[in-house]
């Protein structure tokens, strides 16, 4: 079986379209949608935003699931030029920001991730992804990650589901889609940035729309987000067809 992991609905919705025969359970909190891609069994994995929630979902998927392979999906912050909305963001390492951990992608899996993001057509950016203890809404700060740890993106649940894959020596592989780039500062209410607060990207929006004065800014980075969330379902049908050939490791 394949695990996926992605923090939000939204995020997941671009890949459940993609599965077949969808069943719906409930492991101790952690939503799983299991279904089929071209007759390989995948389990769609929902943790909720953070590194707390993304060790307790990953934690349940292995004691229930004994998944072949992870993959971390989802959307992420540019942190250096060059790096632009619904690119994708192959992680050859995963850093946590603040500490000197990280975890190495499984060749296999990025060799899967290189022919998927091709054959969907986006552009392909390959390094260190760094997940990030908040969200990272101004340009300063996602650049300051970018230079101190020559990543090209930041998040927030890699690193986290990639180490329990690691404990449990199941490949890993984390791929990012760009909806912020790095010049592109966003400032949001703070109780939109606490990672233990379940707010939606809709939320986020009508949020900023109170808010005359960011209301444009608003409406960008609501358009950039649909364009992540259609470039992660695009890559997701290449993926998982790479996956159910047999491309495993």
């Amino acid at each position: 079986m394949l695990a996926l992991f992605v923090a939000m609905r939204l995020e997941g919705r671009a890949i459940e379209r993609h599965l077949r025969g969808v069943e719906r359970t409930d492991l101790e909190g952690v939503r799983i949608l299991s279904g089929q891609a071209l007759g390989s069994d995948v389990a769609l994995c929902f943790t909720g935003l953070g590194g707390e929630a993304a060790r307790h979902a990953v934690q349940m998927a292995l004691r229930h699931l004994s998944p072949r392979a992870i993959v971390c999906l989802g959307l992420a912050g540019g942190a250096t030029d060059g790096v632009r909305v619904a690119d994708m963001v192959l992680a050859r390492r995963t850093a946590l920001y603040g500490g000197r951990a990280w975890v190495e992608s499984d060749p296999g899996l990025l060799e899967m991730g290189r022919r998927a993001v091709s054959e969907a057509g986006l552009r392909r950016h390959e390094g260190v992804v760094v997940t990030v203890p908040r969200f990272l809404a101004l340009e300063e700060e996602k650049r300051t990650v970018g230079a101190e740890m020559g990543a090209l993106a930041v998040e927030m649940e890699s690193y986290h589901v990639g180490a329990a894959a690691a404990e449990a020596g199941v490949p890993f592989l984390s791929v990012r889609v760009i909806s912020d780039a790095v010049g592109q500062s966003l400032p949001l209410p703070a109780q939109l940035l606490d990672p233990r607060q379940r707010t939606t990207p809709w939320q986020t929006v009508q949020a900023l729309l109170r808010r005359p004065l960011l209301a444009p800014l608003g409406l960008l980075w609501s358009a950039n987000l649909w364009r992540a969330v259609r470039a992660l379902g695009r890559f997701a049908g290449p993926f998982l067809q790479q996956w159910a050939r047999g491309g495993q490791p």
